[in-house]
C-alpha cells in the first residue's frame, strides 16, 4: 500500500519589497531580536544615515532622507529581511518556509496533515 501525502506550494513574490521595509520598524524588529547595543546602533546607522535625490529634464531636486528600505547588494540585505518578515507566519499552522533572495535558491514544499 503506499502513502499518499499532500502538499501545497505557495509563493509570494514580494518583489520591491526590500524598498517598502519602514527603518523605524526594521530596528524595532531588530531589538525584538535580541539586537542591541554596538551592532544595533551600527545597524541603524548605516541605514538612516542615506540621502538621494532625483534629476528629472535636467533639474535636480534637493537632498532628501531615504525612511525605507534596505540597501539591496548588501552582506545584510536577506537578513534584515528576514528578520522583518518573520512574524508573517504566526497564524499559519503548518510548516512555512521562507527566504529573501534575489539569486534563484532550490525550495521544497511543506506537507499538509
Amino acid at each position: 500500500m503506499s502513502i499518499r501525502r499532500k502538499y501545497r506550494c505557495d509563493f509570494w513574490d514580494l518583489e520591491n519589497a526590500f524598498d517598502k521595509v519602514p527603518h523605524k520598524r526594521l530596528i524595532e524588529k531588530i531589538e525584538k531580536h535580541g539586537i542591541g547595543g554596538k551592532l544595533r546602533r551600527i545597524i541603524k546607522n548605516w541605514l538612516q544615515s542615506r540621502r538621494q535625490r532625483v534629476c528629472i529634464s535636467g533639474k535636480m531636486s534637493g537632498w532628501m532622507s531615504v525612511l525605507s528600505g534596505v540597501p539591496q547588494e548588501s552582506v545584510l540585505e536577506d537578513l534584515l529581511f528576514l528578520i522583518y518578515i518573520k512574524s508573517l507566519d504566526l497564524s499559519i499552522l503548518n510548516e512555512l518556509l521562507k527566504f529573501a533572495t534575489f539569486r534563484n535558491v532550490p525550495y521544497r514544499c511543506a506537507m499538509l496533515p
